[in-house]
């Protein structure tokens, strides 16, 4: 356990408050990003506004799904070097409830993306699956259900440290932090339940969240293309969540590093860690791509392939097809190689930035094409085309998602204090021995 003295002086440099101009911008970006939906439903653009909303859901609800699977992967390994990140990738959950009205809203613009809605289009095999009481109870159930653990996981993580700071440092403690704790009265004893449970609950989110991203996979994503059919994608999906998830927390950590002054606790060798985790992740889901593309493609199947062709092969779509594979598959293979680039926090936050970027082009690259190809029909397909709708309700997202983000670290510690192993030292001083 840390120090009192240590304790204060990482609440100290920690506390901050929200630049009222940032604050604005952020809120002008969400109403902005509001309003421009609104607009869209109706003004004729309705398509447009639907297709928008439905890449940003599928990509901030996979961040902040993958946030915190990576704090889950953090607790359930016991990895020592992720603790000053944890709180960084758990301060992500107050976006849930935000996820949970997203989907609440694309319920009602199914038929914008989807043919099976109209029964007279649907493939009679995937009726029993592909029907709307079903489709909605069971991602309702996994949404709601995923979320409410996830919140609870993230609340015993945080009602540790408060318990904590109760104790060691009263004067630092606030009304909301207050009602988080209730009753509690910081004994040891409470410590160790609230640290209990955390610990509880995390392989249980760890299921339910490979459970739902496939879910989302299958029913977001795959079912726009009815006749096309992977096992992996699934999988894909949940990995391009934790490898958005490590690609963002690679950003913040560099920001609060130099922000805050954290260089004790956010060194060079648990950056090089979490770069070393993103390369892996980038990979595997490199991986993952390739093996659905060659299955596919030797196979031959007709159901399957016209899916990778139109992607792949069409003067409308190939171009964005080579771009992701230079932005998440080269990029970041070259990029985070050698331990250099892993360790230095502006070259890894650069590559993480370029990554992050790819992955929403990911979703727009798997959405959108399929989408097209419904509504053409046998006609011509309109490709890449960017609207005024992509990118303020991108903005609007992304402005909702930092604005959550800072609401959650100005009102709980930055970093885990509750954790012992937050000012262990780094990788050099722990193998100096091998190098001796």
């Amino acid at each position: 356990m840390l120090p009192s003295t240590e304790i204060r002086e990482i609440l100290n440099k920690t506390s901050f408050e929200l630049n009222p101009r940032l604050k604005w911008l952020l809120i002008l970006l969400m109403a902005l990003g509001t309003l421009s939906f609104i607009v869209g439903l109706i003004s004729g653009y309705a398509d447009y506004a639907w297709q928008a909303l439905l890449v940003n859901t599928l990509f901030f609800a996979g961040l902040v799904h993958g946030c915190l699977m990576v704090s889950v992967i953090i607790t359930i390994t016991k990895a020592r070097w992720g603790g000053p990140i944890k709180r960084l990738a758990e301060a992500t959950a107050l976006f849930i409830p935000i996820t949970w009205l997203l989907f609440g809203v694309l319920f009602f613009g199914m038929s914008y993306f989807f043919e099976w809605v109209d029964p007279s289009k649907i493939i009679i095999e995937k009726s029993w699956w592909l029907n709307l009481p079903l489709f909605i109870a069971r991602n309702g159930f996994l949404l709601l259900t995923t979320g409410i653990i996830g919140l609870l996981y993230v609340f015993y993580s945080i009602k540790s440290d408060l318990i904590l700071i109760k104790r060691e440092a009263p004067d630092w403690i606030n009304k909301i932090s207050l009602r988080i704790l209730g009753d509690a009265a910081g004994s040891e004893a409470e410590l160790q339940k609230s640290a209990a449970r955390h610990l509880r609950l995390a392989p249980l989110f760890a299921i339910l969240y490979a459970i739902l991203t496939c879910l989302l996979a299958f029913d977001w994503t795959m079912s726009i293309d009815q006749g096309w059919v992977s096992t992996l994608f699934g999988v894909q999906y949940s990995i391009s969540n934790i490898l958005a998830a490590g690609a963002f927390l690679l950003m913040g950590s560099s920001i609060t590093r130099w922000r805050f002054k954290l260089k004790d606790y956010l060194t060079p060798d648990r950056h090089n860690d979490l770069s070393r985790l993103v390369f892996a992740f980038s990979i595997f889901w490199a991986y993952l791509v390739f093996s659905q593309i060659l299955v596919i493609w030797y196979a031959n199947i007709p159901e399957e392939a016209p899916f990778l062709i139109l992607r792949m092969k069409s003067a409308e779509w190939s171009g964005l097809f080579y771009f992701l594979c230079f932005t998440l598959v080269l990029i970041p293979f070259f990029g985070l190689l050698t331990r250099i680039a892993c360790r230095s926090p502006l070259f890894s936050s650069i590559i993480a930035a370029v990554i992050f970027i790819g992955l929403w082009w990911e979703k727009y690259f798997l959405t959108i094409p399929s989408i097209q190809k419904n509504l053409a029909l046998s006609e011509t397909i309109s490709g890449l085309q960017i609207s005024f709708f992509d990118i303020s309700i991108t903005a609007g997202g992304l402005a909702a998602f930092v604005y959550c983000l800072i609401i959650v670290l100005r009102t709980i510690p930055m970093l885990p204090v509750s954790d012992s192993a937050l000012n262990e030292p780094g990788e050099k001083e722990l193998f100096r021995w091998v190098k001796d």
